[in-house]
């Protein structure tokens, strides 16, 4: 910027220069003045593309970061508003009655896939939970969605997840993650790229806790992709046939708790294997609530209470959930935070 400064200097000297220089050497004088106003002009605009070309540079990320935070929240905020009211049977979609599997009625929607998307919900009143519970208190809503958010939980109830990393939170309540599942006698391992987002809303029984899954966009896989391949090293995959899921824990009059899952997969089997089949596989993901609930019911909550498993080095924060003080990652705790 110095440079700036002096050739507005030279400008506004220039005439006083000129004069002078006219006087002392005549046209060699102009010839010696416009060659130095040459020089420190291209000197100048040299130096003030070069500093302002790192100033914006630097600014605009920030501002890019910033602004891609608010984009992918508001399209998380979005999905959050379309699975709660899928959860209440307020989005307009009928859902089909499957029946039950214990203690979780299941329902199933058609999505223009071969398989269609199921939704399992399981209620246990104030009453119930009590009289269940080995302290004969009910659980809360914040210890089952604590478990089923830790990793511990969800690897209870899939017993074929391996790893979840937290590679960048959008926001409080957002964050990218990438996952990966072992293989068994009827699959290769996968994994897959995910949005997910969380949000706690204050009703007049309790809270309601929410979280839904869904894959990363195009354009999220594409500027993470060094991130991934980080994580993934030489190990092979298959894209995981996840496309959206979704957890709802609701409080309940007089302690009681509704939890809702909705799980749509659509996976690659051959055409010689019953859907029948396929379908009673996937029926089973949205009874996890049910197992959640026992969990809550009869475990003490695992510790610490993390989202990227146990080997992770995800920042933890020590709170209170269900009376019980632990230490649970710094994205639940937020999630768990009123207000």
């Amino acid at each position: 910027m110095l440079q700036v400064l002096a050739l507005i200097l030279v400008v506004a000297l220039m005439p006083y220069l000129l004069l002078d220089l006219r006087q002392s050497y005549g046209g060699y004088g102009n010839f010696m003045l416009l060659s130095l106003c040459g020089i420190l002009m291209t000197a100048a605009t040299a130096q003030f593309l070069v500093a302002m070309s790192k100033q914006p540079h630097h600014e605009t990320s920030k501002v890019t970061q910033a602004s891609e935070e608010v984009e992918w929240s508001h399209y998380m905020d979005q999905l959050l508003d379309k699975a709660i009211a899928m959860s209440d049977g307020t989005d307009g979609k009928p859902w089909r009655d499957e029946g039950w599997e214990q203690s979780t009625q299941i329902f199933s929607q058609d999505m223009g896939t071969r398989f269609p998307a199921f939704f399992g919900r399981v209620e246990a009143s104030g009453d119930l939970l009590r009289r269940r519970s080995p302290a004969s208190l009910a659980c809360s809503a914040e210890e089952v969605f604590g478990l089923s958010m830790s990793f511990s939980g969800r690897q209870i109830s899939d017993a074929f997840r391996a790893t979840d990393t937290t590679i960048q939170r959008f926001g409080p309540r957002s964050w990218l993650s990438y996952q990966t599942w072992t293989g068994n006698h009827v699959q290769a391992p996968q994994a897959g790229l995910f949005l997910q987002a969380a949000r706690r809303t204050s009703c007049p029984d309790g809270p309601r806790f929410t979280c839904v899954t869904v894959p990363a966009p195009a354009a999220l896989a594409s500027e993470y992709g060094e991130q991934v391949a980080e994580i993934k090293q030489s190990q092979t995959f298959k894209d995981a046939p996840h496309k959206f899921s979704m957890v709802d824990i609701q409080s309940l009059p007089s302690g009681g708790l509704r939890v809702s899952n909705i799980l749509h997969v659509d996976p690659s089997v051959p055409r010689f294997v019953p859907s029948s089949i396929v379908q009673g596989f996937i029926k089973t993901g949205v009874c996890r609530g049910a197992t959640y609930l026992e969990m809550a019911l009869k475990l003490t909550l695992p510790q610490p209470l993390n989202m990227q498993g146990p080997s992770s080095t995800e920042s933890l924060e020590q709170v209170t959930i269900g009376g019980q003080s632990c230490k649970v990652s710094r994205l639940l705790a937020e999630i768990l935070a009123p207000g």
